[in-house]
C-alpha cells in the first residue's frame, strides 16, 4: 500500500501514467504490476480523510483521463457498465480484457472499489465547480484581453496600476514616451520601483541631482491622484500626467504628449517678457524709460513710507546738449545719449537703484534706502563718470568737453503724499546747480540752506 502522506504531486504521475496507457497494448507487456498500482493508488485515496489533497486528486485525474478513455459520459454509464457482469472470476475477467485488456481481476475490481468511491464523494460536484472553474478562466481571459485591446486603441500612454500600486496593464504608448523605463514594464512591477529606475537611468531631467527629493513628490503626486501635473522628458519634450483611483483602490493613468503646447507657452512668455521689457526701457539708450521710472518710484515710495527708510533722486542733465546737436549732428548726439546713459548705470550699485531716461537729454538715478549724504557721493561718482568720457563739445561755454548738472534730493516718504515732491526737490536741487555754474551737482534747497 502508498504511504498516506502522498501529495498530490505523486498521484498526478501515478494516475497519468496508468491512464495514459495506450489500450492496444497487451497485458504481457506490462505485467500484473500495472493492475496491482492502480489498486495501491485507489486504496490509498479510500483511507485518506475526505478534505485532504490526495482524495481530490484521484477523483479528478478519474474525471479527466478514466472516464473519456472508457467512453464513459456519466457514472451511471460506468455502474451500469459494471452491472452487467455479474461478481465472479469470470466477470471479472470479462471486464478487464472488455476495459483494459488486461487478463486479470484486480482491475475490475479496482474500477468497482472506485464507482463506491466516486458515487461516496458526490463527484457531480466536483465536477461542476471545476466546469464553474474552467469557465471563469476563460472569461478572465478574455476580459483582459478586451482590456488590452481597447487600451492599445488609445493615443495617450495609459497605464493601469491595482490597490498594491503594481502593474496591471500597459499600452505600447507608455513604453514610446519612457523609453529608459520599458526594461521594467511588466505585469506586477511595482510603480516606485518603475519610477526609481528611470531616474536613475536619466528618463526624467528634473529628478537631476535632487532624485530623493523629485521621487518623493512624484509618489505623492501618484497617490494623490487627483490633479494634472506636467511632466519634461529628454529632448525637451513633455507629458500631462492625469491619474485617477479606480473603485478596487487602484491608480489609472493618462499621459497626453503635450511637448508643442508646453513650447508655444514658452514662445508666448518669452514674447511677452520681451514686450514688457520693450515697454519699460528706452529704445535709444538701453536704460529704463520715464514709463518705467514712474512706476518705480511710485512702488519705492510706498516701501520706504511702510519701513520708513529715505529714498534719494538725483535729476540729471547735459550742459548745452541742443548746442551739442547743432554743432556735432543729431547721429552724434544720440551717441552721446547712449554713452552718458552708460556711464549713470554704472553708477547704480545695488540691485533695487535704477538708472533711467527721463526725457530728452535728462536721466534720473532712483537710489531706495539712500541718505542725502549717500547721495551727494553717488552724484559725484555720476560727474566723475562723465568726466572721463571726455567727449569734446566745442560749442559749451562750460567747458571744452561734456559736462552734465545734477540736483540730489532725499527724503522720508510719507504713505498717501504724492511721490512727485521728490522729483520737484531734485529739480530745485537741478536749477541751484545750474545757476551757480553747471558741471556740478546741487542739494535741495532745505538742505543747502
Amino acid at each position: 500500500m502508498l504511504d498516506d502522506s502522498l501529495t498530490p504531486e505523486p498521484f498526478e504521475r501515478l494516475l497519468t501514467a496508468l491512464l495514459e496507457l495506450p489500450p492496444s497494448q497487451s497485458a504481457h507487456e506490462y505485467g500484473d504490476g500495472v493492475a496491482q498500482l492502480l489498486l495501491e493508488v485507489i486504496d490509498t485515496a479510500l483511507h485518506t480523510p475526505p478534505a485532504w489533497p490526495q482524495r481530490m486528486a484521484a477523483v479528478g485525474y478519474f474525471c479527466r483521463h478514466a472516464r473519456p478513455r472508457l467512453g464513459l459520459d456519466s457514472l451511471l454509464d460506468l455502474q451500469a457498465l459494471l452491472g452487467q457482469y455479474p461478481a465472479r472470476d469470470e466477470g471479472d475477467g470479462e471486464v478487464a480484457r472488455l476495459l483494459w485488456n488486461v487478463e486479470a481481476q484486480e482491475p475490475v475490481r479496482a474500477l468497482r472499489v472506485l464507482v463506491w468511491f466516486m458515487a461516496a464523494y458526490d463527484i457531480t460536484e466536483l465536477v461542476q465547480q471545476r466546469q464553474e472553474l474552467d469557465a471563469s478562466r476563460v472569461e478572465a481571459q478574455m476580459a483582459r484581453e478586451l482590456l488590452e485591446d481597447a487600451i492599445e486603441t488609445l493615443p495617450e500612454a495609459f497605464a493601469l496600476y491595482d490597490k498594491d500600486d503594481r502593474l496591471v496593464a500597459c499600452n505600447s504608448q507608455l513604453r514610446k514616451v519612457y523609453p529608459l523605463m520599458t526594461p521594467l514594464m511588466r505585469t506586477g512591477q511595482s510603480f516606485e520601483e518603475m519610477l526609481r529606475h528611470g531616474v536613475k537611468a536619466g528618463q526624467f531631467p528634473e529628478a537631476q541631482g535632487q532624485e530623493d527629493r523629485w521621487i518623493a513628490e512624484r509618489m505623492h503626486e501618484h497617490h494623490a491622484a487627483g490633479t494634472a501635473t506636467l511632466q519634461q522628458l529628454p529632448d525637451q519634450r513633455w507629458l500631462r500626467v492625469h491619474e485617477r483611483r479606480t473603485r478596487g483602490g487602484g491608480i489609472a493613468g493618462v499621459r497626453t504628449d503635450v511637448t508643442e503646447l508646453v513650447h508655444k507657452e514658452q514662445q508666448l512668455a518669452a514674447a511677452n517678457a520681451q514686450l514688457a521689457q520693450l515697454s519699460t526701457t528706452d529704445a535709444l539708450t538701453g536704460i529704463g524709460n520715464r514709463r518705467h521710472f514712474d512706476e518705480r518710484l511710485a512702488n519705492e515710495w510706498n516701501r520706504g513710507a511702510r519701513q520708513q527708510t529715505p529714498l534719494a533722486l538725483l535729476l540729471v542733465d547735459i550742459d548745452h546738449f541742443k548746442l551739442y546737436n547743432d554743432h556735432y549732428g543729431h547721429v552724434a548726439g544720440d551717441h552721446c545719449l547712449r554713452l552718458v546713459a552708460q556711464a549713470l548705470a554704472c553708477c547704480v550699485r545695488r540691485a533695487d537703484e535704477m538708472a533711467a531716461r527721463y526725457g530728452g537729454e535728462e536721466f534720473v538715478l532712483l537710489l531706495p534706502g539712500t541718505s542725502l549724504e549717500a547721495a551727494r557721493a553717488v552724484a559725484q561718482l555720476c560727474l566723475d563718470g562723465i568726466e572721463a568720457l571726455a567727449l569734446p563739445h566745442a560749442g559749451s561755454c562750460t567747458a571744452s568737453a561734456l559736462t552734465v548738472s545734477i540736483g540730489v534730493a532725499s527724503m522720508l516718504p510719507v504713505a498717501g503724499a504724492d511721490p512727485s515732491m521728490l522729483v520737484d526737490a531734485a529739480d530745485a536741487a537741478l536749477y541751484r546747480a545750474k545757476k551757480e555754474g553747471r558741471n556740478q551737482f546741487g542739494l535741495q534747497p532745505e538742505a543747502a540752506a
